[in-house]
């Protein structure tokens, strides 16, 4: 045994580390009451969220910090958090009760391997539900919407835009013919590093193994540091595979840091992204179209085309207007094969199954030219309940 270890200091971790264990345990018992609400809520068809009960639970934690010493944004910060996963929790276990099934393992296939975003991405969405997870990792897109119109994965779960960079062209594309459904929706906070080798360090770096949308979202940042040569890569885990087998010690990988962990590299920077707040947009496709729990905040996307003659795409969004409907995207992508012809990509609020979206949806069918609906899904965006801090 060490001699320090019954020094002031080792004994203060001691006590820390116990109540971080016992923290722990309280945060698991939350989450199986969480369960039991969720339950009881389906029991007696009362909604999601109450945002009223938000702020009153919020507003008391406030004032029993206070008086413990605690700062208020400090506690607003953690219980924000606690919220949403009990939001997360709730909502799994609602679509679950919608869409009974027995099956207690999910193959999703996806972009990359381990330590890319999209397998990041895949490990969150599922990560508040009691499903196991198997990987099918791909080279591009089109060969995981294949694994799953094939039967060889249950889902895929596919990049659609990005706060910086903006929509993923491919993947756009890639729904005009593609016959899956759109069942959900993921938002990961991108937070790009710079990853090397061990031992190596920044100034020594003139080179980044990139996929094309991680340096898009990155080049402002890159130029500051003076680095400006690129090697694109087909994934964040591919770029990651290289440096780990490059001899070159002057490349870092564009990723985010579990990545090194994962590859056994170092974060040599961090903070690369141009924007702060960077955040990814995944959705998730399946064979067949779910349903969604009446108490859950839903998306509905489609894509449609007009028809060719001044005043179209306005008389198709005056539709959702009249019927009240809020549109949260509107996208315009060229119809390949018909020059200077555009195909729409709308996401609204509400569900196909709504009563209004459905006559919406009905009237927009008889003045445009081809519409398709992509899926309704949970919505992910949860904005926290704001609580006015003296």
């Amino acid at each position: 045994m060490s001699s320090t270890d019954n020094s002031p200091l080792d004994v203060l971790r001691k006590e820390i580390s116990q109540l971080d264990e016992q923290l722990l345990t309280l945060f698991s018992k939350r989450r199986e009451l969480v369960r039991n609400v969720a339950a009881t809520k389906t029991q007696h068809g009362i909604m999601l969220r109450d945002k009223v009960r938000e702020n009153e639970l919020l507003s008391r934690l406030i004032r029993l910090g206070k008086a413990k010493n605690l700062d208020s944004h400090y506690i607003l910060d953690l219980f924000h958090r606690i919220i949403d996963d009990s939001l997360q929790i709730q909502e799994s276990f609602l679509q679950g009760e919608s869409n009974q099934s027995a099956d207690t393992h999910i193959k999703v296939a996806h972009l990359g391997a381990e330590g890319s975003y999209s397998y990041l991405a895949s490990d969150n969405h599922y990560s508040h539900s009691k499903k196991s997870i198997e990987h099918l990792c791909c080279d591009d897109f089109t060969e995981a919407v294949n694994h799953v119109i094939e039967g060889n994965a249950d889902v895929t779960l596919l990049p659609i835009e990005n706060t910086t960079s903006g929509g993923i062209n491919e993947v756009y594309d890639l729904l005009v013919e593609c016959p899956l459904h759109i069942i959900g929706e993921e938002m990961l906070k991108v937070e790009h590093c710079l990853i090397s080798k061990k031992g190596v360090e920044l100034k020594h770096i003139d080179t980044i193994i990139a996929h094309p949308q991680a340096r898009a979202q990155c080049i402002r940042q890159l130029k500051k540091m003076g680095i400006e040569k690129v090697e694109f890569t087909n994934s964040t885990a591919h770029a990651l595979q290289i440096v780990k087998s490059d001899d070159r010690t002057n490349i870092a990988a564009l990723a985010g840091h579990q990545g090194a962990a994962v590859y056994k590299l170092q974060v040599v920077a961090t903070d690369v992204a141009d924007q702060k707040d960077n955040f990814s947009r995944f959705l998730v496709l399946a064979r067949e179209p779910q349903a969604v729990h009446q108490s859950l905040a839903c998306k509905t996307t489609l894509m449609l085309a007009t028809q060719q003659q001044p005043g179209a795409l306005v008389e198709a969004l005056l539709v959702f207007q009249n019927f009240g409907i809020n549109l949260t995207k509107l996208e315009s992508r060229p119809i390949l094969g018909n020059p200077w012809e555009e195909m729409f990509y709308i996401d609204l609020q509400g569900n196909q199954a709504e009563e209004k979206v459905a006559q919406a949806i009905d009237k927009l069918s008889q003045t445009c030219r081809h519409i398709k609906i992509l899926g309704s899904y949970p919505s992910a965006e949860r904005k926290a309940t704001q609580v006015v801090v003296d």
